[in-house]
């Protein structure tokens, strides 16, 4: 497997990650008899909005995608249908983070709404994610040569070097263990 396609599979893990406690702290909402601690929800969907946004679709866009369109002229409409869940998945997330102000401003009202579009989302997400490993990752190990893997792995090096003299990359990494810490003291392994 290429750098970047290990980068990717890599940002895809910690993405997972950050759903499945989406997942969790959501359906933890209806076992509370009192108004509940939204903070994690909020801190996820913060994390969601920023790290792939700003660091990981744009790669996917700029690199590895437009290498693919112009390699193989079949692969567009597949690129096109991925970055019209980008954009979806951006209004999904909006649609979330409404119904979760909403929620909170207007508790017990607006839970329902909150479900449907985490509901939602996560199922767009993953998906996706799953299409981009299991469809565009073999189409692009198929039609990408050596020399498109080496300008994309060393754009996805570039980006990574300069991502890690940022405090852009502090934050993410800060903010993904903040998460991981909220849902362990929420829910303690067994």
């Amino acid at each position: 497997m290429t750098k970047a396609l290990q980068i990717i599979r890599n940002e895809h893990r910690n993405i997972a990650q950050a759903l499945a406690c989406l997942d969790i702290a959501t359906r933890d909402l209806r076992a509370s008899d009192t108004k509940p601690d939204l903070e994690l929800l909020f801190t996820v969907v913060y994390y969601m909005r920023l790290f792939p946004g700003r660091l990981h679709h744009p790669k996917e866009e700029h690199y590895l995608f437009a290498a693919l369109s112009q390699r193989d002229p079949a692969a567009r409409e597949i690129v096109d249908n991925l970055l019209r869940e980008h954009e979806a998945g951006e209004y999904a997330l909006a649609t979330i983070e409404h119904a979760l102000k909403h929620y909170d401003r207007h508790y017990p009202h607006g839970l329902d709404a909150l479900e449907t579009a985490v509901r939602e989302y996560l199922d767009l997400e993953r998906r996706h994610m799953k299409n981009e490993e299991e469809v565009v990752f073999p189409l692009a190990r198929r039609c990408l040569t050596d020399e498109d893997w080496k300008d994309i792995d060393n754009a996805f090096a570039k980006n990574a070097l300069s991502l890690f003299t940022d405090d852009l990359a502090i934050g993410f990494q800060g903010l993904r263990h903040r998460i991981n810490e909220m849902l362990k003291a929420t829910h303690p392994p067994a």
